[in-house]
């Protein structure tokens, strides 16, 4: 649900579609130089209650949502991997080609998407649109949501 939300519907508003218009191949395909594109950075291998790069690629290419599917396999949305051991997201641990990425991301004016709330506060010193979504499970960020112990939590 929350791919769906938080990368199709801001591509779709970019592209002007209204609620029951259909983003179909030909739109794609005349507007795609115009999209910017959408990361989404995953560790390589399972961490605690984190999905993997495999898991989120499994679902992106099985999804029933045919307009996520198409962004997929049009490379709107491109899924990097990343040799992280940590949960959330750390600068030092995006390996080169997540470097190159973020840098790209910068200039490029494009946005990304980071899962939980150990993400939130690496994701914050960079100069670069995101979206943190989650589950609020300590204090911490409670404080920082607004939202209370165990609500979901979506852009801040």
């Amino acid at each position: 649900y929350e791919m769906e939300f938080f990368i199709l519907q801001p591509i779709r508003a970019i592209l002007g579609l209204h609620i029951e218009e259909e983003l179909t191949r030909e739109i794609l395909r005349e507007n795609i130089s115009k999209l910017p594109k959408v990361y989404i950075f995953a560790p390589k291998s399972y961490l605690f209650n984190h999905a993997s790069a495999s898991s989120i690629r499994h679902y992106l290419d099985s999804t029933l949502d045919k307009e996520l599917h198409m962004l997929y396999k049009s490379n709107v949305v491109e899924l990097i991997k990343t040799p992280q051991s940590c949960i959330g997201f750390h600068l030092r641990q995006m390996g080169l080609k997540g470097l190159k990425v973020l840098r790209i991301i910068k200039e490029q004016k494009g946005f990304i998407i980071t899962n939980g709330q150990s993400a939130a506060m690496m994701t914050d010193i960079l100069d670069i649109d995101r979206f943190h979504i989650g589950k609020v499970k300590r204090v911490s960020t409670c404080v920082k949501t607004r939202k209370k112990m165990g609500h979901r939590f979506a852009p801040l």
